[in-house]
């Protein structure tokens, strides 16, 4: 891929934090991507019937081919109701990255993905109660450290927090690698301090009813004087590495990714489940 992919690697090189040792390599992790939501549809078999992607003209041309070309390989688990499969659609939500792997060459490919379904009813998932945010960290606020933390929350039968887990933290500055752990470790622990204390409303009906707990991704954004990205708008970032948390199935993890947009509240395992991959890469 090249610089027509119009990816701008902006990072934030905080003041006072960067130091010539490790910044370096920590700068070669550094990544850029954008949201993208739409509409799936299938049919009986679980076969993408159509696709509508919000917005078209706010998106570079190039990513709105790699995601029509990708699209066109994707089968979905088919939809059973009362034994019948029937035709389906949802809302998507798509997290599409780009490397820089050269001088005006970069690698995009479609990193995550969750698929809603528009045959959930609003008591047959988890949705929020209560979700307090969280205090930014006096320190991280301090020297300008901006981020996202992605948690997996396990929520009991009484609508209370059982476990919470960062599964990942993104930053927008760059620092030594070591420096770079303590910002993340900054942002999880206000992150997971106040996740506890949030309170869930859980599944009157459907099939997660009667489940013992269920496990809820969430992303915690902290900004410094920025407004919500607009629409088709890169952001940069350093990668931070991806935990593995015990109580939660490995496949749902790795399907939803940070596929998630600010606010928004995904519980694992449900809507429109793909069965193939994203797309090459």
């Amino acid at each position: 891929m090249t610089g027509k992919w119009g990816v701008v690697l902006l990072l934030l090189l905080t003041s006072g934090i960067a130091s010539a040792q490790g910044v370096g390599e920590v700068r070669k992790q550094a990544e850029s991507s954008l949201l993208i939501t739409g509409e799936v549809e299938i049919d009986q078999a679980g076969h993408l019937s159509h696709m509508t992607i919000d917005q078209r003209e706010a998106l570079p041309p190039g990513v709105v081919k790699l995601v029509e070309t990708a699209s066109s390989s994707w089968a979905f688990k088919p939809v059973v109701v009362d034994g019948r499969a029937m035709r389906a659609k949802g809302p998507m939500t798509l997290r599409v990255v780009a490397r820089m792997l050269g001088e005006d060459r970069y690698q995009v490919q479609i990193r995550g993905a969750t698929f809603g379904s528009d045959e959930a009813k609003p008591d047959e998932v988890v949705t929020s109660v209560k979700m307090g945010p969280p205090k930014y960290p006096e320190v991280a606020f301090r020297l300008g450290v901006v981020g996202t933390v992605y948690l997996l929350v396990r929520v009991g039968r009484d609508g209370k927090v059982e476990d919470v887990m960062a599964e990942q933290t993104n930053l927008g500055v760059v620092a030594r690698e070591r420096e770079m752990n303590a910002f993340r470790g900054m942002l999880e622990r206000a992150s997971i301090a106040s996740a506890r204390k949030w309170m869930f409303a859980l599944p009157k009906s459907g099939p997660e009813a009667n489940e013992e707990h269920w496990v809820v991704r969430v992303p915690v954004n902290y900004r410094i004087g920025v407004a919500k990205s607009k629409y088709g708008t890169w952001e940069s970032y350093i990668p931070g590495p991806r935990a593995i948390v015990p109580w939660a199935d490995r496949g749902q993890m790795l399907a939803g990714a940070d596929a998630m947009s600010d606010g928004s509240l995904y519980q694992l395992g449900t809507g429109l489940q793909l069965l193939t991959p994203l797309g090459p890469g």
